[in-house]
């Protein structure tokens, strides 16, 4: 009974082994990816329906959920956006650029119109704002 017991421990501590440099690779594989990154395609779908969003595409993400406001900008975030509203051979073509791992865009979209975006420390599309003086009222 001792040996099945002493057995089974292994058994687990080689699973749970296993699982976590599983993990630590596919999170690695993750982060190189990210870094080729240059340009990030913002395809548009008729109702918005992308279907899931692969999670290589999490820390690519400007828009973060919110308990308050629903949604809120990501601090300190630069990105170059490449605009996939354009004709294609089928809807499944636009999505699949989402699904892509390699970060590639096909040579059909390498000419579209790319905008770039620049957020500041506090989620706003501006530089970043000076010590206020005293007695200065700042209006939004």
């Amino acid at each position: 009974m001792r040996g099945f017991a002493r057995g089974v421990v292994k058994s687990l501590i080689t699973t749970v082994i296993f699982f976590v440099l599983l993990e630590g690779a596919l999170r690695g594989a993750y982060v190189v990816r990210n870094s080729f990154v240059r340009l990030v395609p913002l395809p548009y779908s008729v109702g918005d329906e992308y279907g899931p969003i692969p999670p290589w595409l999490d820390r690519l993400l400007l828009l973060a959920p919110d308990d308050t406001l629903i949604w809120h900008v990501v601090p300190n975030v630069e990105r170059t956006y490449v605009d996939i509203f354009s004709p294609v051979r089928s809807e499944e073509d636009r999505i699949a650029l989402l699904r892509r791992f390699v970060p590639t865009l096909p040579p059909e979209f390498r000419l579209n119109p790319t905008w770039h975006i620049s957020i500041n420390s506090k989620g706003f599309r501006t530089g970043e704002f000076g010590v206020k003086a005293p007695g200065v009222v700042r209006i939004a």
